[in-house]
């Protein structure tokens, strides 16, 4: 390669910096924390902003503009930042002080939305900007990041269709920066638009197996539906499908059914979540002893042990699934009221009659070590009388190979 080559190479990224301020700007940030790595959580805000600033000037202006220039923006913004040695190299998986994703969306014909996120360890901390342009001129209507601890990278956006009044939901899903464990936090975030302005609905945190798959999603105007595959209180069913579904009103927002896909995670749900939410789904006569019950075993982390499944013969529409809770065998009659919807009819220490029968339970999504692992504790277990001992090892062989 000849000097002036070099000279060329070295200094384009200078060349492309002094055509624009924000690209100068966002150079700096970048140079800055690559000097010294142990700045990144400390000048994180700053570094985001200077990209922010940065894809503020280089969007459309204009609808016109827009239509346009969309469809090549997105790789024209890559070449920009490789150009100027601001996006993160191949090679490059964990170091700090690059530019990692800039990614475009257009949910629908007046809005824009875009993720653009910088490098940190083990993973990228991104960004969520939405852009309207229903009123002529570009505006910048929501920025946001994560706010709690470990919410840091973008998983998924979701907008809605348009309700009557023009306003529509968007949805923002984080999770936690980290280098092994497939469990993780799922941070979720939820917006009405309305062109002129973003306003924050709420906001909630779940756990999520990631082995499970990807969270399902569906976005209505005046509705969300979250499915995510986290841990079962049976560490041997290992995972189940965690429902999170909401109406959303003018003034509130309250979960709605389902809670569960089936009668077993439907104990689960009951017995893990706070009476205020399972009261509704408790039978009306019966919510007396069923609180008393409820008070008894509920806790944000049970541990128990499904004995079985069963579908009453004797009994229509309704399920009988006993659960081992602290060395003891707990029986819980559940009714199916159709679409995914359950009502708890009765807790007891001694089995209802009405249900012949011992059908196993549902097994969650664990791996096939896992399986294994745990049938041999089970076997060798099965006569114990130390439940707590069995089930403090069964939940150290599950998440320890689970990672």
């Amino acid at each position: 390669m000849s000097i002036g080559r070099i000279v060329c190479v070295l200094l384009a990224p200078l060349a492309v910096a002094q055509e624009s301020p924000q690209l100068q700007r966002l150079l700096e940030e970048a140079h800055s924390i690559r000097r010294d790595p142990t700045t990144q959580f400390d000048t994180a805000a700053q570094f985001k902003a200077a990209l922010r600033d940065w894809l503020d000037a280089r969007l459309p202006a204009s609808g016109a503009a827009l239509d346009r220039d969309l469809s090549s923006l997105q790789q024209a913004l890559a070449a920009e930042l490789a150009q100027a040695g601001l996006l993160r190299p191949e090679n490059v998986y964990s170091q700090p002080g690059y530019g990692d994703r800039v990614e475009l969306s257009r949910p629908d014909p007046s809005s824009v939305v875009a993720v653009a996120g910088i490098t940190v360890g083990c993973g990228h901390d991104d960004e969520v900007l939405v852009y309207d342009y229903g009123h002529g001129a570009r505006r910048r209507i929501l920025e946001s990041n994560g706010t709690r601890e470990h919410d840091e990278s973008v998983l998924g956006t979701y907008m809605s269709t348009a309700r009557a009044d023009g306003s529509r939901l968007f949805l923002t899903l984080r999770f936690a920066i980290q280098c092994g464990s497939s469990w993780n936090m799922l941070a979720y975030d939820l917006f009405r638009l309305n062109g002129a302005a973003a306003t924050r609905v709420f906001s909630g945190v779940h756990s999520i197996w990631f082995g499970g798959g990807d969270p399902k999603v569906e976005l209505k105007p005046d509705d969300l539906r979250i499915e995510v595959s986290d841990r079962s209180i049976d560490a041997g069913v290992h995972s189940r499908t965690h429902v999170l579904h909401y109406k959303v009103g003018p003034t509130a927002v309250t979960r709605i059914d389902p809670v569960a896909l089936q009668p077993q995670d439907f104990v689960d749900e009951w017995l893990t979540g706070p009476w205020s939410e399972v009261v509704s789904r408790s039978a009306v006569g019966s919510r007396a002893t069923l609180k008393q019950w409820h008070d008894r075993l509920h806790s944000d982390l049970v541990a128990g042990e499904y004995e079985f499944v069963q579908e009453c013969t004797e009994r229509p529409h309704t399920w009988q699934i006993a659960v081992t809770l602290d060395n003891q065998s707990t029986y819980f009659l559940v009714r199916e009221l159709g679409q995914h919807r359950y009502e708890m009819v009765d807790v007891s220490a001694k089995r209802q009659p009405g249900c012949p029968g011992e059908s196993p339970p549902v097994m969650g999504g664990e791996p096939p070590h896992i399986v294994a692992s745990l049938s041999r504790l089970r076997q060798r277990h099965q006569e114990t009388t130390d439940f707590s001992a069995f089930r403090d090892r069964i939940e150290h062989v599950a998440l320890s190979l689970a990672r």
